[in-house]
C-alpha cells in the first residue's frame, strides 16, 4: 500500500506531475520572430568551416609531400555560440534540439581544426 502523501492519484495535488501546460504558461513561452530564422543555422556554419579547413589541410599536406620540411598547419579557433532563441524555441523544439546535437557533432569532428560549439542551453 502506497503512502497517502506520495500518491499521484490525487488530481488536485499541485505537486502531481503532468505533461500538460497551462494556457498562461504557454502564453509566456518565447516564439521566434521572422528575423530569427534569417540567421545561418549553427550546424551549417560549422560544417562550411569544417569543409574549408579540411580542404586547406589536405592542400597543405600535398604541398608538404613535395617539401619534407614544411611546417604543419595550425588553425585559429572558430567558435560558434548558439543563439539563445534556439534554446527557447517552443514552436519547433525537436528541430532546435537536432540543431544543437548536429552542431555539437560537427564541432567535435572538427576539433582538430579548431572548431568549437557553445550552446549554453
Amino acid at each position: 500500500h502506497a503512502h497517502p502523501n506520495r500518491s499521484l492519484r490525487k488530481v488536485q495535488d499541485i505537486c502531481a506531475k503532468s505533461p500538460y501546460i497551462t494556457p498562461r504558461a504557454a502564453s509566456l513561452m518565447y516564439l521566434p520572430s521572422q528575423s530569427d530564422s534569417t540567421q545561418i543555422p549553427s550546424h551549417i556554419a560549422l560544417c562550411e568551416e569544417l569543409i574549408k579547413r579540411n580542404n586547406a589541410a589536405r592542400d597543405n599536406a600535398k604541398k608538404g609531400d613535395a617539401n619534407k620540411n614544411a611546417i604543419p598547419q595550425t588553425f585559429q579557433k572558430y567558435v560558434v555560440h548558439e543563439s539563445p532563441e534556439v534554446c527557447r524555441d517552443w514552436s519547433r523544439p525537436h528541430s532546435s534540439l537536432l540543431q544543437i546535437i548536429s552542431s555539437s557533432m560537427v564541432a567535435f569532428a572538427g576539433a582538430r581544426f579548431g572548431l568549437k560549439y557553445v550552446h549554453k542551453c
